[in-house]
């Protein structure tokens, strides 16, 4: 039967309607509640049945194809990124400027070109329709207390979904992203392209107050003790190797109550990253030092809480070559590239260390990723096209009783398994103190 990518126009007017609605209510990571109702709704209107709520929030529908073929899962993903100057931030200054409404429409379309084809009986094997709560690592906190709670185990949506066993079967994993134009270059469509994994940081110094102007002698000054160990940080950057895309960035969290108190306390929170793991592991040890050096130095207690973050991305090339293939034939060979390593991560990495995976990217926006100044531009660009490629590859994978996709598969080889996966993570987890607060220093001879 002859492959036909075409979206209903009703579908993609339905698809525009969705994301601007999912635009309009931005939400933070696990609390996506209007998204995920939206994004159900509209699978259920095409008749498909929706399990809810499956990490916190987050939603999963599965298109039976038939056969024995490959089981394909296809994702769109739900929160929105802290940006308050974006002009279209909520009054708690979330903003979908990163896409992920985009994605939900993309990811529509293509479910309705899914059901098209069972209809016909094209095609041969399973695909789950998945959206994805909390790819944004941020909240820390919001994220910490869902933990303590029970509510959830990891702070990534994906890292939540593997545990929770909703890829234990999957075979292929898909997903698209909207790339700036400093990313896209003159190409429509780009392939492959990885992110750096990262390991997360909230450290925090513990001093002791003090009047700031009457005896700053009898302070033990946290903020002090961080400014140090940032100097500290800055001062090894030479050693990172830029083979290795290693990036130590932070943002303080407090510094000070109050201008005339000597701070007592001092915290930020901060990411590692690196192409590879045993870098990531090297760097993050090396940074550490530089806390616990300026703890020593300043006299402070320090707790340093390391949360696993998200892993190297990896590119599988056989699925890459085969939707180069497909997407030549959409817009012209020259139109398409395959991606590089951005400085950017995500829980999708983590998806590539335990199961063949495809990432794409498409264009149709304007302005930069998280910044005040992204807006959508295209949609035909921006969500119906990756809708046809990642169509036309699923098509080429599942026709023929699905055998180009077993064969790929196959000859693919994983980093990790589940289980070895879930156990780096809980290796990732962990909180170590350092005790130097030692009073009696402050109060000793005048000398």
């Amino acid at each position: 039967m002859r492959k036909n990518l075409d979206i209903d126009p009703r579908y993609q007017c339905a698809a525009k309607k969705l994301a601007a609605q999912i635009y309009k209510t931005p939400e933070k990571g696990f609390y996506e509640e209007t998204a995920t109702k939206l994004f159900a709704d509209c699978l259920e209107e095409l008749g498909l049945k929706v399990t809810r709520n499956i990490a916190r929030t987050g939603c999963i529908a599965t298109v039976e194809l038939g056969g024995s073929g490959p089981r394909i899962a296809i994702i769109a993903e739900l929160d929105a990124i802290k940006c308050r100057t974006h002009p279209a931030s909520g009054s708690d200054g979330y903003a979908h400027c990163c896409g992920h409404n985009l994605q939900v429409a993309t990811m529509y379309m293509l479910a309705s070109k899914l059901m098209e084809w069972k209809q016909e009986g094209s095609l041969c094997g399973t695909v789950d329709i998945i959206g994805v709560p909390s790819e944004e690592y941020i909240d820390l906190s919001v994220k910490e207390e869902l933990q303590q709670r029970g509510e959830i185990q990891y702070f990534g949506g994906k890292q939540e979904l593997i545990r929770k066993g909703y890829f234990d079967h999957v075979d292929i994993a898909m997903i698209t992203h909207n790339m700036p134009a400093d990313y896209m270059g003159t190409n429509d469509v780009v392939i492959g392209g990885a992110g750096l994994g990262f390991s997360a940081k909230k450290v925090e110094f513990f001093g002791r107050e003090a009047h700031a102007g009457m005896h700053p002698e009898e302070g033990v000054n946290a903020l002090q003790a961080m400014v140090l160990a940032l100097n500290n940080i800055n001062a090894i950057r030479d050693t990172f190797q830029e083979k290795h895309g290693v990036r130590v960035h932070y943002i303080m969290t407090n510094g000070g109550e109050t201008v005339n108190v000597v701070p007592g306390y001092s915290s930020l929170e901060m990411h590692v990253r690196s192409k590879e793991l045993n870098s990531l592991n090297q760097v993050s040890a090396k940074v550490n030092n530089c806390f616990q050096a300026a703890s020593l130095a300043v006299g402070c207690d320090l707790s340093i809480t390391e949360s696993p973050g998200y892993l190297p991305g990896v590119v599988y090339q056989n699925i890459a070559a085969l939707c180069k293939q497909v997407s030549g034939e959409l817009v012209g060979e020259n139109q398409v590239a395959y991606g590089f390593v951005a400085g950017a991560a995500s829980d999708f990495g983590d998806v590539t260390q335990i199961l063949t995976t495809l990432k794409i990217a498409t264009g149709g926006i304007a302005g930069s990723l998280h910044a005040k100044d992204f807006k959508l531009v295209d949609f035909e660009k921006a969500c119906v096209l990756p809708a046809k490629v990642l169509g036309s590859t699923i098509w080429e994978l599942l026709r023929d009783q699905g055998a180009l996709g077993k064969k790929m598969v196959e000859e693919n080889k994983h980093n990790l398994t589940k289980d070895t996966y879930l156990q780096l993570l809980d290796q990732y987890s962990r909180k170590v103190k350092y005790h130097y607060m030692c009073p009696e220093v402050y109060h000793g001879a005048d000398n």
